[in-house]
């Protein structure tokens, strides 16, 4: 965001994983870190939010899974007030809701699965 907002593109520091050689062997390299954008642009230019838990959109509102921010400038201020929520236990009820529907939605996979 912050790298945006200064006109370069951010890179991600390089996280240690194992991969096979050409011989086949498992040798350890660093990779790039994949990291997803919490916010988006549409068409008209106006900034949009996603707050995730568990890599799922979470519904501050009914239906509506962005926060309209208007600008890039103002994410920053609309994060911090998110965190400060969270911390206030604000959206306790929402959070909570999201790792249930999560947690059944893993059970299904398992159960699938196995």
């Amino acid at each position: 965001m912050s790298a945006n907002l200064e006109g370069r593109l951010y890179e991600p520091p390089k996280v240690p994983a194992t991969r096979k050689n050409a011989a086949g062997e498992r040798v350890r390299v660093e990779v790039a870190r994949r990291v997803r954008k919490g916010w988006f642009q549409d068409q008209a230019s106006t900034v949009h939010f996603i707050m995730r838990v568990g890599g799922k959109p979470l519904e501050l509102q009914p239906g509506k899974a962005a926060i309209s921010i208007g600008s890039l400038d103002k994410l920053p201020g609309t994060i911090d007030a998110l965190v400060s929520a969270v911390r206030a236990g604000e959206l306790d009820l929402q959070i909570r809701e999201a790792a249930a529907a999560r947690g059944l939605m893993m059970a299904e996979r398992r159960k699938k699965a196995a």
